[in-house]
């Protein structure tokens, strides 16, 4: 793959206008510059570039409507499939039928509605499987 690629003359257009700049310079005698040499961005120092190129997803963000409204929609979509995946009951059957713990003290803030749920689970896994026997 490699050797391909050492085979295979170069495309990229400001070492090719370099080159040709250079050759133009040698044969005439004339200064010949690339317009890429004479770009203000690409003769800038690195942090003008770096801050340039981390600024332009921002500026995309905001002023492209279409970009702002698949991020929200991506956001959205991610936050349902971690609260999905986060309020699932565990599969295996000694933490689906443990016992509700008594004390709420070391519980989380939300730890009641997770507990409420995997109660109505379990009643409801119950009550099936009764009718299925």
């Amino acid at each position: 793959m490699w050797g391909l690629g050492l085979l295979s003359p170069e495309t990229y257009a400001p070492v090719l206008l370099r080159k040709r700049a250079a050759e133009l310079t040698k044969k005439t005698g004339l200064v010949h510059r690339s317009m890429y040499d004479l770009h203000p961005m690409f003769s800038a120092p690195l942090a003008t570039k770096m801050k340039a190129a981390l600024l332009r997803p921002f500026v995309l963000l905001f002023k492209e409507a279409i970009v702002l409204a698949f991020s929200i929609y991506a956001a959205f979509i991610y936050v349902s499939l971690v609260v999905l995946c986060a309020s699932t009951v565990s599969g295996s059957p000694s933490a689906a039928h443990a016992p509700l713990p008594s004390s709420a003290s070391s519980r989380g803030p939300l730890q009641h509605l997770a507990d409420a749920r995997a109660h109505s689970c379990r009643a409801f896994c119950t009550s099936s499987s009764a009718r299925t026997r």
